[in-house]
């Protein structure tokens, strides 16, 4: 069997489509184990208080350190209350960049 060599594809192309065929074959190459892997979300804190208010309809980020807050920080206001009435939320989170959190 005689193969030819096309000049007109690059090296580097016919380099990269080896190793991504090879990586099909050959389990553990691939960067994530299972698709699951890929989807996996972890929670680092929630927008609902304890009061319950949802749908959290406005974010600021403070610009600068104010009393309480500190520069970098995020505003949250929750729009609903927990029974999810439209517009009758009552609060405003803080979400500190060390992931702690305050109503």
């Amino acid at each position: 069997m005689h193969f030819e060599r096309h000049s007109r594809i690059p090296a580097l192309v016919r380099v990269a489509s080896t190793v991504l065929a090879l990586s099909w074959l050959v389990p553990g190459l691939a960067v994530a184990e299972s698709p699951a892997a890929l989807h996996s979300i972890t929670t680092i804190a929630s927008t609902v208080p304890a009061n319950g208010d949802v749908n959290p309809y406005g974010i600021f980020v403070v610009p600068n350190t104010v009393g309480r807050l500190e520069k970098g920080n995020l505003l949250i206001s929750n729009f609903n209350a927990a029974s999810n009435e439209q517009g009758t939320g009552t609060t405003i989170k803080i979400g500190r960049t060390s992931c702690r959190e305050r109503v």
